[in-house]
């Protein structure tokens, strides 16, 4: 991420410099090569040449850049729960994101932590804002976001695959040799691809597909 260059002012406002000290009345901070030379009272800072670019804050307030510690790049007018992930493709999500880091900064938040993205998306938007591709907050990437069974995003269809990389659960078998599966690849606790359907406890029963299972399962409760 690029520092900015030259010199520039914001004076006339209220500030709070974030130490948790009294706001400064008609206060004003001096930005020099991307980074603060001075912070208090006006009639404190040193003096300035005309070449010096000067924001009027209007007698509002001029505080620290603010963080946002849950944030998710990809999400965008959600509605209901299926516009988090499904309701437009990977495409689209990656411009949306930038449209969303760039109103994160418009906003006054200069740093952000990601809650999880689609498709591992704020990994590469990270990368495009600290190269300067596109404007945005100081981003801290999670990746793309995991869930147990049953949890948040543990309802997408098999088409996408989302299963592979959200969650992973033991088959629960002690003789089963393949410690994990994808999670639309199980039922209950037992691995389908490995051993069929078995039986679970009576509150959450395996429902075998032939007869003879049929018996047999009714043999053991």
């Amino acid at each position: 991420m690029k520092m900015g260059q030259g010199k520039l002012v914001v004076t006339n406002g209220n500030l709070i410099d974030g130490t948790g000290k009294p706001a400064v009345a008609n206060g004003a901070l001096l930005i020099q090569d991307g980074r603060i030379a001075y912070v208090g009272p006006a009639a404190d800072m040193p003096t300035v040449g005309p070449d010096t670019c000067t924001i009027d804050a209007r007698g509002g307030t001029i505080l620290p850049g603010l963080v946002e510690a849950h944030f998710h790049a990809t999400y965008f007018n959600i509605a209901a729960l299926e516009d988090l992930d499904i309701k437009y493709p990977v495409e689209y999500v990656s411009l949306l994101s930038s449209v969303n880091a760039r109103l994160a900064l418009e906003c006054g938040y200069t740093s952000a932590r990601s809650g999880g993205c689609l498709f591992n998306i704020d990994v590469w938007l990270k990368n495009a804002i600290e190269e300067d591709l596109i404007p945005g907050p100081r981003l801290a990437a999670s990746g793309r976001e995991i869930c147990s069974a049953g949890g948040l995003m543990d309802w997408n269809p098999e088409f996408r695959r989302m299963g592979q990389n959200l969650s992973h659960r033991r088959c629960g078998l002690p003789r089963c040799q393949r410690p994990s599966h994808p999670l639309h690849d199980l039922r209950g606790d037992a691995c389908g691809r490995c051993h069929g359907p078995q039986p679970q406890a009576k509150s959450h029963r395996a429902l075998p597909s032939d007869r003879g299972n049929q018996k047999r399962l009714a043999s053991r409760l």
